[in-house]
Order: structure tokens, then sequence, then C-alpha cells
């Protein structure tokens, strides 16, 4: 599709403007985690939210050249898969435990409960395929792969920071919201992923 393709060519531009930087994927994966976690303490700490914002943009980014380098590289290794899913979850967790150090209004339920619930859902997406390859429900690796849904890590991320700095303007009840959108459209990818692997 053109969004495939489009996709593709935005990480290969990426993965060749990045690799001419003397840094290996695993080391753009490091530099990631360790941004998130400055971020976290940031958040933890000095409660400043524009400060911490820039540094979980810049995990964010780093997270997704590491795996541009990798492949357009083509130093793809399982270790290096395995390492770059691990801090991907530790980044995801830093954001979502950061943002409970603020003062964001509640909307339906407690702000922090509706955080803890998005920290919860974003694991069970990961989960919910992780599983389904360890029990051998799915086999086909090329139709664990294609076990997407409504919404991916890289999406949810996305909208949970671009909702976090527009409250710098508009107030911190987009992030309620977007915390509140994010929680249901990850149910229904849980749920699709679970019935994709039923049905396989």
């Amino acid at each position: 599709s053109k969004k495939t393709k489009a996709v593709g060519r935005a990480e290969r531009n990426a993965g060749r403007l990045f690799s001419k930087i003397p840094v290996t994927p695993n080391q753009w994966t490091a530099l990631s985690l360790i941004f998130g976690g400055l971020g976290f303490s940031v958040s933890m700490l000095y409660k400043n939210l524009a400060a911490s914002l820039v540094l979980f943009f810049a995990a964010f980014v780093l997270d997704y050249v590491d795996g541009a380098v990798a492949r357009y590289t083509g130093r793809t290794t399982h270790i290096g898969a395995y390492i770059d899913g691990v801090s991907d979850r530790f980044v995801e967790a830093f954001i979502i435990l950061g943002l409970m150090f603020y003062d964001i209004p509640d909307v339906l339920v407690d702000s922090n409960i509706s955080l803890a619930m998005q920290l919860f859902l974003s694991t069970m997406t990961s989960y919910a395929r992780a599983y389904a390859d360890h029990k051998k429900i799915v086999v086909d690796q090329t139709k664990l792969r294609e076990m997407g849904g409504l919404l991916e890590r890289f999406e949810r991320v996305f909208i949970l920071l671009i909702a976090t700095a527009s409250s710098l303007y508009y107030g911190a009840i987009l992030i309620s919201y977007a915390v509140i959108l994010l929680n249901f459209l990850a149910i229904v990818t849980v749920m699709q992923r679970i019935l994709y692997a039923i049905r396989e």
C-alpha cells in the first residue's frame, strides 16, 4: 500500500542519515533508554513538564533510529531486536509514570488510575502477541508480525507525546482525554490480537 511504502521510505532515509554517525544500533537503543530515564527523573524530581517532554521526545526519536539504522546497515540481530523490545517497554513506562507526577485533571476517573490503566494496557498489547508466539498458537512468524491491531506502540506513544506537548498551551485536560482515548483503543487492540490468535 501507499502508506506502507511511505513508512518504508521514511525509515530508509532515517537509516541512511543516522548510519553516518559512528553509533551502533544497540548504542542508539541505550541512548533511547537513557533519555527516557532522564525524562522520568525530571518529572519526578523537578516536575518540569516542558523539560521532561523534550527528553521523552528524544527517547522516542532514538527508539525509531535504532531499528532504522540496523535495517539500513544490515546489522539486525535477534539479540538486538530483543534488547530493543525490552527498551521500548521501559521508555513507554517512563513516559506514563512520569505523567503521574503532574497535576492532570480527572476525567471520569482519577487521572492516575487512567494512566495506570494505560501502563497495563500498553503492556497487554505486546503480551497478547508474545504469548501467542510462546504458546505456539501462531507459529508462522510472518503471521505473527501481521498481528497488528488498531493501535501499535509507535502511534500510541506519539499520540501521548503530542497531547502532552499541546497541553503546554491548551491545558493539561488534553492529556486526560488523550489517555482515555488511548485506553479505549488499547482495549480494542488487545481484543483484536486475541481473536487473531484464536482464529490462527
